[in-house]
C-alpha cells in the first residue's frame, strides 16, 4: 500500500444517558484510511459501563471481495492481537463492519497495530494475512490517542522495557562481585519508532586487576531508518557500527546512553527514553563510566563474552 492516507479524528459526545461518547478516525478525502477499503475506525463507550468500550472497523468492500476481506480482518485481529471480532454485513452497497469488545480504550491502539502487520495464516504458517492499514496511519491514530489519554507508549503497553538478571551462582562462577543485569526494550507494538527494539549484552574484561563488564547495545532497525539512527548515535559521540545487511546497529554503550542520543535527535520521545534510562540506571549504575574506563585501558584484556543467550533470570 504505497499511497499515503491521513486519519481525521472526530469526537461525538453522548447526547443522552442511553449513548456513550464516540471517538472516530475516518477519511480526510475520498480514499478512506487505507487501500483496503477501510473507511473508519470507531471507539465507542458503553453507556451503562463507562469504563468499557468497543472498537468498530468499517469497510467499503464490494460483494465479490467481501468474504476474503472479512477473513483477512479476522486473521489479523486473532493473529496479532489475540481477539475475535463480530462481523456485521451492511448490504451489497455499503460493505461490512467488524466490532471488538475492549477491556480498555487503550486497546484501540493495539488493534491499529494489529491491522498494520501481517499475521500467519493456515496450520503450517506458510501463508499470511496481509496488512490492511499503513503503519503510518496506525502511527497517526496512536499519536492522537496518546495525546488524548495523556499517557506514554510504555503506559499504553506499546513498548515493553524489561531487565534480565544473572543468578548469584553464575555471577560467582564468573568472578563477579554482583550479578550482571541487562536491559531489553521491545518496540514491536509501536510502529512510529525507527527502531524495532534494543538489547544489551556484555563483554567481560580485566580492569585494575578485577573482572569488569563492558555493556553493549544492539539496536534492531526498521526498514530504511538505519542511516538516521546511525547518524544520531555518532553525532553524540558513541561508537556505533551498522551491520552489513543494515538490519541492526551495534553500539559500544549501554542502553541509557543509546536512548539519550536518540532522544537528542528526536528519534525517541522523552517518555520512552526516560523509561529506558531508568531501567538501565537501576540495572547497572554508572555503566557508561565503566565502559569508558575499559575502552581507555591499554591494551584491552578481554577475557570472554556474555552474549544475550547466556542471560539467566532469577
Amino acid at each position: 500500500m504505497a499511497n499515503k492516507f491521513t486519519a481525521e479524528y472526530e469526537f461525538y459526545p453522548a447526547e443522552d444517558k442511553y449513548e456513550g461518547d464516540c471517538h472516530r478516525y475516518t477519511l480526510r478525502d475520498q480514499r478512506g484510511l487505507s487501500g483496503a477499503d477501510l473507511s473508519s475506525v470507531e471507539l465507542r463507550q458503553n453507556p451503562y459501563q463507562k469504563d468499557k468500550f468497543e472498537v468498530t472497523l468499517s469497510f467499503d468492500t464490494e460483494t465479490a471481495k467481501r468474504d476474503s476481506r472479512i477473513e483477512n480482518v479476522k486473521g489479523l485481529l486473532e493473529g496479532n492481537a489475540g481477539v475475535e471480532g463480530s462481523v456485521k454485513s451492511h448490504g451489497n452497497a455499503s460493505g461490512f463492519s467488524v466490532t471488538v469488545e475492549c477491556k480498555d480504550q487503550k486497546d484501540l491502539m493495539r488493534l491499529a497495530v494489529a491491522l498494520s502487520h501481517d499475521a500467519p495464516k493456515g496450520p503450517r504458517g506458510d501463508a499470511v494475512h496481509y496488512p490492511l492499514m499503513d503503519a503510518d496511519v496506525a502511527g497517526q491514530i496512536i499519536g492522537r490517542e496518546l495525546d488524548r489519554l495523556q499517557i506514554t507508549p510504555v503506559q499504553a503497553g506499546l513498548i515493553s522495557v524489561t531487565t534480565d538478571v544473572m543468578t548469584a551462582e553464575r555471577a560467582k562462577l564468573m568472578g563477579l562481585e554482583k550479578p550482571v543485569s541487562y536491559v531489553d526494550a521491545d518496540f514491536s507494538g509501536y510502529p512510529v519508532s525507527p527502531i524495532a527494539g534494543l538489547r544489551e549484552d556484555g563483554v567481560f574484561s580485566d580492569l585494575d586487576g578485577k573482572t569488569a563488564i563492558e555493556v553493549k547495545t544492539r539496536i534492531d532497525i526498521r526498514g530504511g531508518q538505519g542511516p538516521r539512527v546511525l547518524d544520531a548515535l555518532q553525532k553524540d559521540g558513541l561508537n556505533a557500527v551498522r551491520s552489513q545487511d543494515g538490519q541492526f546497529i551495534n553500539v559500544r554503550a549501554p542502553a541509557d546512553a543509546v536512548a539519550g542520543a536518540l532522544e537528542k535527535s528526536g528519534l525517541l520521545a522523552p517518555a520512552v527514553s526516560g523509561a529506558i534510562k531508568s531501567a538501565a540506571e537501576a540495572a547497572h549504575p554508572d555503566q557508561q563510566k565503566i565502559n569508558m574506563q575499559i575502552a581507555s585501558a591499554a591494551p584491552p584484556q578481554t577475557k570472554f563474552a556474555a552474549p544475550a543467550k547466556s542471560k539467566m533470570s532469577i
